[in-house]
């Protein structure tokens, strides 16, 4: 089963600035809050562009990692510094998606790859380093 982000978190990832080309996406008219359906665009494969308000992209983990950069610079006292990007799992199956270096930019924890993916990306641009 494919996982992909749900309709409130693809919203958000809209809202924010993320690419609305996708494969899957959510279609949620406003007419009836609360309900949300899962499309794809005509041939699988194929790319559909979200230009309706009413449609977000839907990406799954995959999607999302592509567009998360590997390393960021941030400054620490007008000094830059590099930080990567580092994904762990434990035996739990919980994972954690953090930049390492420094520690000034946030972890996030979660048994959901693309929900954490959705929330670093989100988490990246509030904060400007993408």
């Amino acid at each position: 089963m494919i996982q992909t982000t749900s309709p409130l978190l693809s919203k958000k990832l809209r809202e924010i600035g993320y690419p609305q080309e996708c494969v899957l996406f959510w279609y949620a008219p406003e007419a009836f809050p609360g309900k949300a359906t899962l499309s794809h665009a005509n041939n699988f494969g194929d790319m559909h562009l979200c230009l309706d308000p009413d449609e977000y992209a839907a990406p799954t983990a995959e999607e999302i990692l592509e567009k998360l950069p590997n390393e960021v610079t941030i400054k620490v006292n007008d000094i830059p510094y590099i930080e990567s990007l580092c994904i762990k799992a434990d035996c739990n199956d919980e994972f954690e998606v953090s930049y390492i270096g420094t520690g000034k930019i946030s972890s996030f924890y979660d048994r959901s790859l693309v929900v954490l993916l959705a929330k670093m990306y989100i988490y990246l641009k509030e904060q400007k380093l993408i």
